[in-house]
């Protein structure tokens, strides 16, 4: 309780009635998340490929460069990523039948599941491995 009302405390800034005890204060620093590293200057080839084949092709909608788009996304599924290919290939299904909204839903569910997990392992990893 003393330790949580300590962290409180610090967060607010009112400590004035209630010092915070000796080493209280380092623990809550040192708790603290460390800042994300800085990306400025680094390429990530998923992301400029994916702005490249895809911003263009949604906005406008060009159905049949997302058909092929989806496909190249669902044959380059990284291993470890299970949902990866039947996401991308039910987009492809979707673009095929001219279906924007479908499209949409299912680059939305891929974002979703795997955007942080891929950024966090693979974001400097060649891609598309195969076009």
């Amino acid at each position: 309780m003393t330790r949580l009302l300590a962290v409180g405390c610090l967060v607010v800034g009112a400590c004035n009635d209630n010092p915070v005890p000796a080493g209280v204060a380092e623990a809550a620093r040192v708790a603290a998340p460390a800042p994300e590293p800085s990306t400025e200057g680094q390429t990530f080839p998923l992301q400029e490929w994916m702005t490249s084949n895809f911003s263009r092709a949604i906005k406008t909608p060009s159905f049949e460069v997302l058909t092929r788009a989806l496909s190249v996304v669902a044959r380059n599924a990284p291993a470890g990523f299970p949902d990866w290919a039947p996401l991308a290939e039910r987009g492809a299904r979707a673009a095929a039948a001219r279906d924007i909204n479908g499209v949409r839903q299912n680059c939305a569910d891929c974002h979703h599941h795997y955007r942080a997990s891929y950024r966090r392992t693979l974001r400097a990893h060649p891609y598309p491995l195969e076009d």
